[in-house]
């Protein structure tokens, strides 16, 4: 076995990374790895695997690699009206729908973490505060729970609640179709979570509708703490890396 090597981020946070440092550890105590701890991963080759919150990871990414952290949203091979269950499409600042008086989800997705409208409860500031570049607009939804389901080779490993109701459970089928589909797409990454949601239309129907996928880097586990996670890890900076 490969002996890998880790770069942890100081002070995380996010006690989801306390978890993933107690886990790599692991592997550390069994002479599998070798971990470093620092502020700034950058300085760390590309022999490394970065640990950490999305600045943490991009500054090495691009030192290494050239690359950003652009991200997946919705497959195109799942923007299907089964899945989505509501309006879903991509635009630029200047045809979002700023007068509408319906509630719309709105991203930039030029880079992660930049702006969405759920922190406006699904209002659109206006157009001088919002940064240029690519913008997701999704209807906007009653979601009654949120799940976020964790893959692996196109093989789920854990799957935990992080919003709403969590006795309200998606439909399971619906998720092994949708990976099984997912695993006919070369791109996809190796590791990955799946935001998953149960809602109710305006009918009261409920039904569970696919939100987002992300490469499984700098992503909150919401309690996962699965031994395969290190491994989702590496396969998560390879989809990056292309290596």
């Amino acid at each position: 076995m490969k002996r890998r090597k880790w770069v942890l981020q100081n002070h995380a946070q996010d006690a989801d990374w306390t978890v993933l440092e107690q886990l790599i550890h692991q592997d550390e105590i069994l002479q599998l790895s070798t971990v470093e701890h620092t502020d700034s991963a950058e300085t760390f080759g590309g022999d490394y695997i970065p640990v950490g919150d999305i600045p943490f990871v991009a500054g090495w990414l691009w030192k290494n690699c050239g690359k950003k952290m652009e991200p997946i949203e919705v497959p195109e091979c799942l923007r299907k009206p089964e899945y989505l269950k509501r309006k879903y499409y991509f635009t630029d600042k200047r045809n979002l729908p700023f007068r509408s008086r319906q509630k719309y989800f709105v991203k930039n997705i030029s880079e992660l973490k930049v702006f969405n409208s759920a922190l406006y409860d699904g209002a659109i500031p206006g157009w001088n505060t919002l940064p240029e570049g690519k913008y997701l607009v999704s209807e906007w939804i009653n979601i009654l729970s949120e799940f976020r389901i964790f893959v692996l080779h196109d093989r789920v490993i854990s799957i935990q609640p992080y919003l709403g109701m969590p006795l309200m459970f998606p439909n399971a089928n619906k998720i092994r179709k949708m990976i099984r589909e997912y695993s006919d797409d070369p791109k996809r990454p190796g590791a990955y979570t799946m935001d998953i949601a149960v809602s109710k239309d305006r009918n009261d129907v409920v039904q569970t509708v696919l939100l987002e996928v992300h490469p499984f880097v700098s992503c909150g586990l919401y309690g996962c703490c699965n031994s395969r996670l290190p491994d989702m890890l590496e396969e998560g900076i390879r989809y990056y890396t292309g290596q």
